[in-house]
């Protein structure tokens, strides 16, 4: 048996990144939480070069820089359900645009938040990312959302993605008014009405 020891050289901007990272549960890990983590773990992992003709030193360090580096062998899955990643999503986009509606947010902000995917609005930056989200959230999609887009999902994934979440956020936004039996309602208001919901109440929202 070959005992070896790897050794990591981590710095304040990366520990800073670890420890926001480790405050939060696993369930809710971000492709973004995701992908700073391999990061931080490639930037570290340190090579000593006084070992390296140790063969089981060489080939296992190896092993691990193609882990935690390559990414074809690592893909960042984000680790919440679909329905909290459109929540996410729409909170963000109705802040940015809070100060023109005066902290109101109604029944139609779905609708809205869709019609600015894509243009004032990006969820992924690359097809690369919408490519991993689709991934990560392939079980939550709704079927019949996506029955226009046989065999062209991964040829226009960033597309595919802006639908998907659109119209998701105009069924939750729709359910959650109807459920409060409001049309309009302060943002602050239904930030805490969604703040309370778990996973499972936000799927029985749009099952």
């Amino acid at each position: 048996m070959t005992k070896l020891t790897i050794s990591f050289e981590i710095s304040d901007k990366h520990l800073e990144a670890l420890s926001n990272i480790q405050s939060k549960d696993v369930q809710d890990f971000t492709q973004e939480d995701l992908l700073d983590l391999r990061t931080v773990l490639q930037k570290s992992l340190k090579w000593e070069s006084q070992k390296d003709e140790n063969k089981a030193y060489e080939e296992t360090f190896k092993a691990l820089a193609n882990m935690v580096g390559n990414e074809r062998l690592f893909r960042p899955m984000d680790q919440r359900s679909l329905p909290e990643f459109v929540l996410h999503h729409l909170l963000k986009w109705s802040d940015s645009i809070d100060a023109a509606d005066s902290h109101i947010i109604g029944c139609n902000a779905g609708r809205q938040f869709y019609k600015d995917l894509g243009d004032s609005y990006i969820i992924s930056l690359n097809d690369i990312q919408a490519q991993n989200y689709i991934r990560a959230f392939w079980d939550d999609f709704i079927e019949e959302y996506c029955e226009d887009w046989t065999g062209a999902i991964f040829k226009h994934p960033s597309a595919f993605l802006d639908q998907q979440v659109g119209l998701m956020a105009i069924d939750l936004v729709r359910a959650i008014f109807e459920k409060q039996q409001e049309h309009y309602m302060p943002l602050d208001e239904f930030k805490q009405i969604v703040s309370e919901m778990s996973a499972s109440d936000l799927w029985d929202l749009v099952d």
